[in-house]
């Protein structure tokens, strides 16, 4: 029996240091299924109760789950009379204790991974470059997870405030956020098909990149060719169709050099149809690091086409969801940034006018692992007005829920909040700016705007 794992897990019995180790330490660091039991259940008690927990009440708790496997009741709860047995171990010594017992887990990772990939023509040391990293990242940040409220700054303070990142297409949506998705932050939209999931987070990378900032966008079904037309399409407000012209190309090329002499770029990644892990992206991160890029965002089109770190077959992948999710969220809190994907909304959920938390594809646990979830919705009849309505579902700033109407024209991925001369006559004004195609000069946006200016 290994007293280390013992150790950890009777000091997370009691909620202050509960609170004080679950960011750093996760399912993941504990490497057997009875000690990864035993966390689940400890979490979900702190989670819908409060207090310290007694080990008697978690012997209930097992005795409960496991009426019907009387083999895996019986070792869970010899393994928490042996917690109950256990010293609680002081402050002082604890903090050096998970820090060793955390280096001690990814370098079990780090043997695991190359055990099982170094023969294989996937092997990528950047992998185990990432993981090492993150292990001294990680056990570093131990000594300085508890902090006396009262030596810190006050709530609110210019100097504390997180930086946030917005959505880029609706300040309105933004300002509900809060200002948008923070650092170490998992949040994707939820959607049904052809929707536009993708042609969203291409909308709201391009909006970070115009605004200065640095994306490391990563796509898993759609190429990177149309990844580069979403971007251009977004800056410019233009269909491809006047993009592929000469005028098009002029505007396209403009537009690029304004981007780029406010200090943004664009890092794409086309890992299309190869389920990378949480592992990879990490590492793909920590190599552009080293060449002196740090993005701001990662985007992953989409989530749901990744890997778990374990297990690369098909039974893996399928009943992996769940880790996929909490892997990337971990990942977003190692690096300290966020991360914004999407999920696929499940067939009842694509038949409802609002989709709610409820109709995700093949994991609702993906929703409890986001910090936000945002819902795209969008029939047939409202694609053809232009219209989508967005809801918030999930967020941990505020509890606003709310419902937003956009104009959006998927043609020329031109996303905003609705304007009052779009209530005036609705159809009307749609067909007249379809019938203003792509022959005028006027395009959408600050940067398109500077761009038509220059090309003129």
């Amino acid at each position: 029996m290994d007293n280390t794992n013992l150790i950890v897990l009777r000091a997370l019995l009691q909620r202050s240091h509960w609170y004080a180790l679950e960011p750093l330490i996760n399912i993941e660091t504990f490497k057997s299924s009875e000690y990864r039991d035993l966390y689940k259940i400890i979490e979900s008690m702190h989670v819908n109760g409060g207090g310290d927990i007694n080990p008697e009440v978690l012997a209930a708790e097992v005795e409960s789950m496991f009426r019907n496997n009387a083999d895996k009741k019986q070792s869970l709860l010899d393994m928490i009379v042996l917690i109950d047995e256990t010293p609680l171990t002081a402050e002082a010594q604890l903090l050096p204790m998970v820090r060793r017992f955390i280096q001690r887990s990814m370098s079990y990772s780090i043997a695991e991974y190359v055990t099982n990939n170094v023969e294989q023509t996937s092997f990528d040391p950047n992998v185990v470059a990432d993981l090492a990293a993150r292990a001294v990242d990680v056990s570093g940040k131990v000594d300085t997870t508890i902090v006396d409220i009262f030596a810190e700054r006050l709530s609110g303070d210019v100097n504390v405030r997180p930086v946030r990142v917005g959505l880029g297409f609706s300040p309105k949506l933004d300002a509900s956020l809060c200002g948008g998705i923070g650092p170490g932050e998992l949040g994707f939209y939820l959607a049904g098909t052809a929707v536009g999931k993708s042609s969203i987070l291409c909308k709201s990378g391009a909006s970070f990149v115009a605004a200065g900032g640095t994306v490391l966008h990563i796509t898993l079904e759609i190429n990177a060719r149309k990844v580069i037309e979403r971007y251009d399409q977004s800056w410019t407000g233009k269909k491809i169709s006047y993009l592929e012209t000469a005028p098009g190309q002029a505007l396209a090329f403009t537009t690029r050099q304004i981007v780029k002499s406010k200090g943004g770029t664009v890092k794409i990644v086309d890992w299309s149809y190869m389920k990378p892990t949480a592992n990879d992206v990490g590492a793909l991160f920590r190599k552009l690091q080293a060449q002196g890029i740090t993005p701001g965002l990662i985007i992953i089109d989409y989530l749901k086409l990744m890997s778990p770190n374990k297990g690369d077959g098909r039974r893996e992948y399928r009943h992996g969801f769940t880790a996929v999710g909490e892997e990337a969220r971990a990942l977003a809190r190692n690096l300290d940034v966020p991360i914004l994907t999407a999920w696929q909304a499940n067939r009842e959920g694509m038949k409802k006018d609002l989709i709610g938390l409820d109709d995700t594809s093949e994991s609702h646990d993906i929703c409890t692992i986001a910090d936000i979830v945002v819902s795209l919705n969008a029939n047939k009849l409202m694609q053809d007005h232009c219209r989508m309505k967005v809801q918030i579902l999930k967020q941990r700033e505020s509890p606003d829920r709310s419902l937003f109407e956009l104009y959006c024209d998927m043609d020329s991925l031109t996303v905003r909040d609705i304007q009052q001369k779009d209530h005036v006559d609705e159809i009307r004004s749609i067909l007249e700016t379809k019938a203003g195609g792509d022959d005028t000069a006027a395009v959408r946006g600050d940067v398109s705007a500077e761009a038509a200016d220059a090309a003129d």
